[in-house]
């Protein structure tokens, strides 16, 4: 479980993410550090924060609803 009631399934290559399920157990806003630009259900998602750490990515969720990020 994650801050804000998500779950969340991580797939890893060589040390970077690849792929990723988030499943909203409540719903709102999911705010996520990546460290490679990714992809939101296929679609490609803007950052609201490029910096030195990485990527800041923020959408809306719908409970009950599950959500892939893609490493691009």
């Amino acid at each position: 479980m994650a801050r804000g009631n998500f779950e969340i399934d991580i797939w890893w290559s060589n040390g970077l993410l690849t792929r990723s399920i988030v499943r909203a157990r409540k719903g709102g806003t999911c705010r996520i550090r990546t460290s490679v630009p990714v992809t939101l259900n296929g679609k490609e998602l803007k950052p609201i924060l490029k910096d030195d750490k990485g990527w800041l990515i923020s959408f809306n969720t719908i409970a009950g609803q599950q959500y892939e990020l893609k490493a691009k």
